[in-house]
């Protein structure tokens, strides 16, 4: 991973990732800034605050837990072209931050490259140093953590692991979104395939 400073008031973080998953299956699990939680170790918490299929102008609200202090940024789609590229950007009234994630295929499966770019407004815009001291071992963290979830993706040629990740996932997503609140595990799901 670099970090380096971008002009005179902004940070930015690169990193690469390979992947033996397709790049459709690692765009689909890192644009969906749902998903944060589950490798950022930062972040408290993720509330997607508009409906519909990921695209321009779907948003979250993203919740950021740095040495007790809590701040939420909203992220709004600004880009979306999936499997290739998507742009995010999140602003709260000290923060701009500007997540490019792009994904693209390799022999092996993906290769990630996420960009962030992290400014901060007046009168926090000095302490970019502290920012780049203080959130450089998060972001190494964060980024190692995203690369074990996205190694544990089934390779792109494993149909089967597949068809299983498709119907848990199908499952997970009417959990969330069902407008009813299930009260205890959902049943089961079960394919026979011959």
């Amino acid at each position: 991973m670099n970090i380096t400073v971008k002009g005179d008031r902004s940070v930015r973080f690169v990193a690469h990732i390979d992947a033996p998953a397709p790049p459709a299956a690692v765009f689909d699990f890192v644009s969906d800034f749902e998903n944060l939680p589950s490798w950022d170790p930062s972040i408290v918490r993720v509330t997607r605050t508009s409906s519909g299929p990921l695209a321009p102008g779907v948003s979250f609200d993203v919740t950021l837990g740095v040495l007790g202090v809590g701040t939420t940024l909203r992220y709004v789609v600004e880009t979306y072209d999936a499997p290739n590229r998507a742009v995010l950007v999140g602003t709260s009234p000290t923060t701009t931050a500007v997540d490019a994630i792009t994904v693209e295929a390799t022999p092996t499966g993906s290769r990630v490259t996420w960009q962030a770019d992290i400014e901060l407004a007046w009168p926090m815009r000095p302490l970019d140093a502290v920012v780049r001291t203080l959130f450089a071992p998060l972001v190494r963290r964060a980024i190692g953590n995203l690369e074990g979830c996205l190694r544990a993706l089934p390779a792109a040629d494993d149909d089967l692991e597949w068809q299983v990740l498709s119907v848990e996932a199908r499952r997970d997503a009417l959990r969330r979104h069902s407008p009813i609140v299930a009260t205890g595990d959902w049943p089961s799901v079960s394919v026979v395939m011959t």
